[in-house]
């Protein structure tokens, strides 16, 4: 199995799941995604390798567990930012409104 075909599973299981979210953070997900994919091919072929040369299955199980913790980081990371442009947005979309209704009355009321 390839990289792009991992990455392209990973992702195509997200959009099923994350609807509006995964819209938002389909930009930089892919990043995440396709380095978690390549550690999971990278530490198959470890596995492949044997113990003596590679790395055994029990080194493997930390390895995964790494990077999927890395990649929770990632998109955790992705979301955060997301959420700051989101409350600029809403802090932008008050300050508008208190603007309009302060100009529209004869005294300020927000």
């Amino acid at each position: 199995m390839s990289l792009d075909a991992v990455a392209r599973e990973i992702l195509n299981a997200a959009a099923e799941i994350g609807g509006e979210t995964w819209v938002k953070i389909r930009k930089s997900a892919p990043i995440f995604v396709r380095a978690y994919a390549q550690s999971l091919l990278d530490i198959a072929a470890g596995v492949a390798l044997g113990p003596k040369d590679g790395i055994s299955k029990s080194d493997a199980k930390i390895f995964i567990q790494n990077a999927r913790l890395l990649l929770i980081m990632g998109i955790a990371n992705t979301n955060q930012i997301l959420l700051v442009q989101a409350q600029k947005f809403i802090d932008r979309a008050i300050a508008a409104a208190r603007a309009a209704v302060n100009k529209a009355l004869p005294i300020s009321l927000l």
